[in-house]
């Protein structure tokens, strides 16, 4: 009788137990996950010729990543326009292509096919868009020079919408230092592609 009482009071226990060690590895696994207005993820991935470029190298600078694959049409609907703001901007903005598992023949010559001149990073498993929780294709963040995600779109931007997130970068960095807080309002995007493409 009082070892099936000691059962009957362990059992509570050791669900309270349970429930905190998945609450807290619930709470870690999305304290890693990049959010606005908090640090963003760092990484290292490799270019096309195998160098690896981390996040970590363009900290004092505006850095631009953009996640697609050759077979999102959104993505190549989008390319002239990243194209086009990094002709424009790229004094003042690191413009990362961050490629989603594909054959580096098959970013090689979608590069050459848009005369892509922009940073482009291959992200071959995967592991950087999970850190980002990447839903759709093409999805973008703009991080601000401290290191902060600050602006996250779904879908295609169009060089205007670029243009806008930029001015929100700006605009959340001389907020914070001037120490008021501000946070950027989310905007509807357009449609995007699904991760996977149709066959």
């Amino acid at each position: 009788m009082a070892m099936a009482r000691r059962q009957a009071l362990m059992w509570p226990a050791l669900v309270l137990v349970l429930a905190v060690a998945a609450m807290v590895a619930f709470g870690q696994r999305n304290a890693r996950l990049a959010r606005v207005d908090a640090p963003a993820p760092g990484f290292t991935l490799p270019d096309l010729e195998g160098r690896p470029v981390s996040l970590d190298q363009f900290r004092g600078k505006v850095v631009f990543i953009n996640f697609w694959a050759s077979w999102c049409d959104p993505c190549k609907a989008e390319t002239p326009a990243l194209e086009a703001f990094h002709r424009r901007y790229g004094d003042q903005v690191v413009l990362l292509g961050v490629n989603q598992r594909e054959p580096l023949h098959l970013i090689r010559r979608y590069q050459q096919e848009y005369g892509i001149s922009y940073r482009i990073l291959w992200d071959a498993n995967g592991q950087v868009a999970k850190r980002y929780g990447l839903k759709a294709l093409p999805e973008s963040w703009f991080i601000d020079s401290q290191g902060v995600a600050r602006v996250y779109w779904v879908g295609p931007m169009t060089f205007q919408d670029m243009v806008a997130a930029l001015a929100k970068v700006r605009a959340a960095e001389a907020s914070a230092a001037a120490g008021s807080g501000w946070t950027p309002q989310p905007r509807e995007a357009p449609p995007a592609s699904p991760l996977t493409p149709e066959r």
